[in-house]
């Protein structure tokens, strides 16, 4: 993983190779809509997401996107369990280098997720008379902010279409709450020795960025 990362951010150096005279390089787009295709085809939380790209200057430019996450086959894989919510992302960009079919940017990003699962759970009811299994709410919030790098790749036969893959890292905040009835006491589960699932209260771990976005240039 930190060679493929490292990798990405050495791809300025073949794009110095491939740079072209100031007055040959196609301008970016001053508007550019684009949806998240790793988001989409994510086997675990897919998503579709749609976003603006916005060049405010020659070297500067920003990007916000909403979507929605539809289910996911890993934590809500039984009868009558749901795993969807809110997507949201925003970032600016600074474009350190062009070439003739393209432009290399850094930046920031920042996110956030409202995502309610509801699953079946274990439970003891009344101090523990009984156990049965209750469908759960379980409320998973998440805020974080990630350092990218990523790239504007022009198509040569069709300059609207646009592929943007990008990389990055960063550090996320997990609130996650459980709403049983009163009277009921949760079990813990695991799958094995190892859950995916955040733990209930605030959890704060590292975020990984990585994907493609596919554009349209809406306006130069």
């Amino acid at each position: 993983m930190r060679t493929g990362f490292l990798a990405f951010l050495l791809l300025p150096v073949y794009a110095v190779a491939q740079t072209t005279g100031a007055d040959s390089l196609p301008p970016i787009p001053a508007l550019i809509l684009k949806t998240n295709l790793t988001a989409l085809l994510n086997p675990a939380k897919p998503a579709v997401t749609v976003a603006l790209d916005v060049r405010l200057s020659p070297r500067f430019g920003a990007d916000a996107g909403i979507g929605y996450i539809l289910d996911s086959p890993v934590f809500a894989d039984e009868k009558g369990e749901s795993y969807q919510g809110l997507r949201l992302r925003a970032g600016g960009k600074y474009y350190y280098r062009f070439t003739r079919y393209g432009a290399f940017h850094v930046g920031l990003e920042a996110k956030y997720q409202a995502v309610d699962h509801w699953s079946n759970r274990n439970a003891l009811r009344q101090g523990g008379q009984y156990q049965e299994i209750l469908h759960t709410r379980r409320e998973v919030r998440t805020l974080g902010l990630s350092a990218r790098a990523g790239a504007l790749f022009f198509s040569a036969r069709n300059s609207r279409l646009i592929l943007e893959p990008y990389i990055g890292l960063g550090w996320a905040v997990h609130r996650v709450r459980f709403s049983p009835p009163p009277d009921a006491e949760l079990l813990e589960e695991t799958a094995g020795f190892f859950s995916f699932e955040y733990l209930e209260g605030v959890t704060a771990l590292p975020d990984l960025l990585f994907g493609i976005h596919l554009g349209i240039d809406v306006r130069r």
